[in-house]
């Protein structure tokens, strides 16, 4: 189940990246915004790449910095958590550490 439900959002990232004007239309109506605000909402949502299924490891190292300047003591254990497996075909895996033997 969690396979398919990631794979669907992977499905829904790309069609807003190829088709942004189209869910800028879909969001400015659930959420109650004007069309304008919503295009430059999803577009920077794309620019930026916020949208995707996999792991940014480079957004992963600078949250990890940003909680060590707020206090965190101790290492990350992303492997602990984060199984890989479960993401579809052409997404992101990459974590700031090496996992497994």
């Amino acid at each position: 189940m969690v396979r398919g439900v990631l794979a669907g959002r992977q499905e829904a990232a790309q069609w807003i990246t190829q088709n942004p004007d189209a869910a800028a239309l879909i969001y400015a109506k659930h959420v109650d915004l004007p069309v304008p605000a919503a295009v430059s909402v999803v577009k920077g949502a794309v620019k930026s790449n916020v949208r995707n299924v996999g792991f940014n490891s480079a957004a992963l190292k600078r949250a990890t910095e940003a909680a060590v300047v707020s206090g965190f003591k101790g290492d990350v254990k992303y492997c602990d958590f984060i199984d890989t497996s479960y993401l579809p075909s052409g997404a992101t895996a990459e974590l700031p550490t090496k996992c497994g033997a």
